[in-house]
């Protein structure tokens, strides 16, 4: 497989990572009280993320892993977006 394929399919693998997290902090917040819907995640990714940042640091001082977990694939997905279409340029 040619480079850009490679670096294509990663980004797709940890965008459904990251999307797949946002649907599970959905859940955390809905289990706790909170106007969250898993399906309008598309839509409201960065404030129901910001919003379990904040009520994870309320509740334990650090903010929660799923926090963590989504921010990283989401950085990785447009890292090896960006790398792939630098390849397929170049």
């Amino acid at each position: 497989m040619e480079l850009m394929n490679v670096l294509a399919f990663l980004a797709v693998v940890c965008a459904l990572v990251a999307g797949g997290f946002l649907i599970r902090i959905a859940i955390e917040l809905r289990a706790r009280g909170l106007d969250a819907h898993p399906v309008k995640v598309r839509w409201m990714l960065f404030s129901y993320l910001n919003e379990y940042r904040r009520v994870t640091a309320e509740e334990t001082g650090r903010a929660g892993p799923l926090y963590s977990v989504c921010s990283i694939a989401g950085a990785l997905a447009a890292l090896f977006l960006i790398a792939a279409i630098l390849v397929a340029v170049l």
